[in-house]
């Protein structure tokens, strides 16, 4: 026994004495130094440390050329061979390969050409690649002078049944039409007959939306109706009161023909029993008021802009205001803000932690006292009031701060697209071959510093990849610094127009917009061709058969068996009477 017990004892010794080592091998193994770094550069010489920057953040006003360098660390025993490359076009490095001597930093110069094309904050990166790594170090471009026009547009909004038959796909595109980096929350409605159907919040929406990009979205609705009609709609919302929306309709084609055969008899037993009841002439006064009333302009009353209005043009810092409105919609909640430069820098320049929020009432009326702050910007100023949630609604009134710095608003215009779609649809006419008709409505933003009066646009159409015809459309109106205009021009194709179409909206030399149209083939026109070359060949055919049979050779007339001709009587005269 004995013996054993000094082996364990041993054993016991030897295990006690070599774990810590082995932990602190591994603990020395997990706190080695990276092979190698990239950051910002460091200010004056010293190496980077824990408070020094890990990003660059660069500013200037449109077409400054800007300087920074990046550091790179090499702590290790060995040279090491590393890559770079930019993210975006404005980004140049000194270098694109870079040798690092062993325990050493290297700085690598950079420029950062602002971007004069009025597309606001940018960002992007420089990409370090070596050894099976690869370091991304952020860069943050700030556009000073340009204002910040935010906006969101959802297009190309489809519903449609899934392939494997089981409930439905929603497509639809996100899309950046404004100048400043967005990050959009999205929201699924769709409507049916009944009520709502469908409430869904997108959680994977993107987390930085770059202007001018757009994003593809995909979404399964597995449980999508199978006896209703639905309007599906996508919301985008973002920060500072950005909102956009799109809808798209929804019917499953295996119970419309019932339920329009249904709505067809019932339409025509409630005209009959009508007609019992009132008479045939009252019958025929009554009618177009009916229809009149069922038509979706007999329910809608377009509503005009929201007005606005103060009890006073000038107020000083710490000031009230009552603003005063009307027009807007009933039981809406507002946001009142103070902002300066007449809003060329969008709600970026407005007084925003000083705003106040009011509701209307039911006649869509309200009056709230508002607290005057000085706004970031210098003025001329304006109280801004707009909805927070459900269809847009803004409005602007001037006002003076008194003892804030006035500056005259730069000189300077920029249109840009905010939003785009095509209207209207084909009417009966247009199955037979008259001309398509569509309308373009545009929601154009002046993304620069100066107001932009009457102007001169160009609409082009474009079958499949064809070169567009262009034709001029001056719109009559004046759009503001950092303010937007609804445009809208009418678009008409050539008679029997079908296949891929583009439409497209060019400003200057710039074009602005294009909008996919996909022409129906007028099937009307097909049919009856169809029909006249069935009519065309059954009558050939038909002339053809009697001159066949008027041409033909007709044999002589066989001769009667069992009856001999009389002696006395030959054909053509008539025999004697007995």
């Amino acid at each position: 026994m004995r013996p054993r017990l000094l082996t364990a004892l041993a054993s016991a010794i030897l295990c006690a004495s070599v774990a810590p080592a082995a932990t602190v091998a591994r603990a020395a193994a997990d706190d080695r130094p990276a092979a190698w770094s990239a950051a910002p550069a460091p200010a004056g010489t010293a190496a980077p440390g824990p408070d020094d920057r890990t990003s660059f953040y660069l500013e200037g006003a449109p077409g400054a050329v800007l300087g920074d360098k990046l550091s790179l660390v090499n702590p290790t025993d060995r040279a090491r061979s590393l890559g770079l490359r930019a993210s975006a076009p404005w980004i140049s490095l000194a270098e694109r390969q870079v040798r690092v001597p062993a325990r050493t930093r290297a700085d690598v110069p950079l420029t950062v050409t602002v971007p004069g094309d009025g597309s606001g904050d940018r960002a992007g990166a420089v990409v370090v690649t070596g050894e099976g790594r690869e370091v991304r170090v952020p860069l943050a471009l700030r556009v000073s002078g340009a204002p910040a026009l935010p906006a969101l547009a959802v297009e190309n909004v489809r519903v449609s049944g899934a392939a494997d038959g089981r409930g439905a796909v929603i497509r639809y595109a996100v899309v950046n039409r404004g100048n400043t980096v967005l990050a959009p929350r999205l929201s699924i409605r769709a409507d049916g007959i009944f009520g709502a159907v469908l409430r869904r919040t997108v959680g994977d929406a993107p987390a930085a939306l770059r202007p001018g990009r757009a994003v593809q979205r995909v979404e399964r609705w597995a449980d999508a109706p199978r006896l209703d009609s639905v309007t599906v709609r996508v919301t985008a919302a973002a920060e500072d009161g950005v909102r956009a929306s799109g809808a798209a309709s929804y019917t499953p084609w295996r119970w419309v023909v019932p339920v329009l055969g249904g709505g067809v008899l019932a339409l025509v037993g409630a005209v009959v029993l009508v007609r019992r009841v009132v008479g045939r002439r009252s019958l025929v006064v009554l009618l177009p008021a009916l229809l009149l009333l069922l038509s979706p302009a007999g329910i809608a009353v377009a509503a005009g802009p929201p007005g606005l209005s103060l009890d006073r043009p000038e107020a000083g810092k710490g000031g009230t205001v009552v603003v005063t409105g009307e027009g807007w919609r009933s039981g809406a909640l507002l946001t009142l803000l103070v902002c300066g430069q007449n809003m060329v820098g969008g709600t970026n320049d407005c007084a925003n932690a000083d705003g106040r929020t009011v509701t209307t009432g039911s006649d869509g009326r309200f009056r709230k006292e508002l607290v005057v702050a000085e706004p970031p910007r210098p003025c001329p100023c304006v109280v801004h009031v707009a909805t927070v949630v459900g269809d847009a609604q803004a409005a602007d009134v001037p006002l003076v701060v008194a003892g804030h710095p006035v500056v005259p608003v730069p000189s300077g215009a920029r249109l840009g697209v905010l939003a785009a779609r095509l209207e209207g649809s084909s009417g009966l006419l247009t199955w037979f071959g008259a001309p398509p008709t569509r309308r373009l409505v545009v929601t154009v933003g002046n993304l620069g510093s100066g107001a932009v009066k009457d102007p001169v646009f160009r609409v082009g159409t474009a079958r499949g990849v064809l070169a567009p015809a262009w034709e001029e459309r001056k719109w009559h109106g004046t759009v503001p610094a950092g303010r937007r205009a609804r445009v809208a021009f009418d678009v008409e194709l050539a008679a029997g127009a079908h296949g891929p179409y583009e439409v497209s909206l060019k400003y200057g030399e710039k074009v602005l917009v294009a909008e996919p149209w996909d022409v129906a083939r007028p099937w009307g026109v097909v049919l009856f061709w169809v029909l006249l070359g069935g009519v065309v060949a059954v009558g050939l055919f038909r002339v053809g058969m009697l001159l066949v049979d008027r041409l033909r050779p007709r044999p002589p007339a066989p001769e009667t068996a069992g009856s001999p001709a009389l002696p006395w009587f030959t054909p053509g005269t008539v025999p004697p009477p007995d």
